[in-house]
């Protein structure tokens, strides 16, 4: 807008502003009052002042339960009467934009993210149990059972030649052992045939 007074050449310039939601909260009635216990609160700004359009189960609220004011130049705050468990939209229009939020509050993001959360903390456990499992796999494929397994399967094998260089064969030899406390047990003892 241009004017030009007493040889001045005055200009002024119109900001403009989206709707933007401030805050959406559940407010206590004044006692004795008339309407419900508790009104959701929805205070919204921008330039043009938006207008506020209440939505329930996605459809328009009857405008005699909405109660709208200015509290400045360029906010507008909007209650409408709420109920416990109630889903309600507070939605901020104007000639820029719209922009709404639900209350109560939805908890998508935190659920996706405790979800994705658990699933990686699953497929963490589950890659350690199969390294576990490889690992103690390796170790019983290359681990003897006892400590001196490669020299008896050496003797196994070689047993026949090592007779003629006149060295003994070790044999195994099973025997039932009676104990004090009257258990019997199967005892391995190695011995020397020649």
């Amino acid at each position: 807008m241009w004017q030009q007074t007493n040889s001045f050449l005055l200009i002024l310039s119109v900001v403009t502003a989206r709707p933007e939601i401030l805050s959406l909260s559940v407010m206590k009635s004044p006692s004795g009052s008339d309407s419900a216990p508790q009104r959701l609160r929805c205070e919204v700004e921008g330039h043009p002042p938006p207008k506020i359009v209440w939505l329930s189960a996605s459809r328009r609220m009857k405008e005699v339960q909405v109660q709208t004011s200015k509290s400045g130049p360029y906010r507008v705050v909007s209650s409408v009467p709420y109920q416990e468990g109630e889903v309600l939209t507070c939605r901020a229009e104007s000639r820029l934009g719209e922009v709404e939020r639900g209350y109560p509050p939805s908890n998508t993001l935190m659920i996706t993210l405790t979800v994705c959360g658990l699933i990686a903390l699953l497929l963490l456990l589950l890659v350690g149990v199969l390294v576990y499992c490889l690992r103690n796999r390796a170790r019983a494929d290359t681990s003897p059972v006892y400590p001196n397994a490669q020299v008896v399967e050496d003797h196994r094998q070689h047993g026949f030649e090592s007779l003629a260089d006149g060295y003994a064969e070790v044999q195994p030899v099973y025997s039932t052992v009676t104990m004090s406390s009257s258990t019997s047990c199967v005892h391995y003892s190695p011995v020397n045939v020649q």
